[in-house]
């Protein structure tokens, strides 16, 4: 999170938001964030 922009942790924060909000029972949420993370930040999987 430290080297991403702003404007992305901003999107990550949104985007972890709308998935706790659709999923809020997820197995397994670590994963999820990180996955979201890789997303914003422009790798892949």
């Amino acid at each position: 999170m430290a080297g991403l922009k702003p404007e992305q942790r901003a999107r990550v924060g949104q985007l972890w938001k709308e998935k706790r909000r659709l999923d809020s029972d997820m197995p397994n949420p670590g994963a999820s964030f990180v996955r979201i993370l890789i997303h914003v930040a422009g790798g892949a999987e």
